[in-house]
C-alpha cells in the first residue's frame, strides 16, 4: 500500500486501519507495526496458520 505525503494524518490513519481490517477479514492476524525514524516507511506485520497437506514421496524417491 503507498503511503502518500498529500494525505493528512487522520486519512493515513484511516487507510491503515481499513487495510489492517482487510487482512483480518481474510483470515490474517495483526502482530505489529514497523516505523522508519523519519516515518517514511510503515510496515505492517499479519500472520496466520496454514494447513499442509502431509507430503507424499513420489515414486523416484524426491519429494515434490
Amino acid at each position: 500500500m503507498e503511503l502518500r505525503t498529500d494525505w493528512n494524518s487522520q486519512e493515513t490513519i484511516d487507510r491503515l486501519e481499513n487495510e489492517a481490517e482487510r487482512m483480518f477479514e481474510q483470515g490474517w492476524r495483526y502482530t505489529g507495526v514497523h516505523v522508519d525514524a523519519l516515518l517514511e516507511n510503515v510496515v505492517l506485520c499479519f500472520e496466520r496458520e496454514v494447513a499442509l497437506a502431509p507430503a507424499t514421496w513420489s515414486q523416484g524417491g524426491s519429494n515434490p
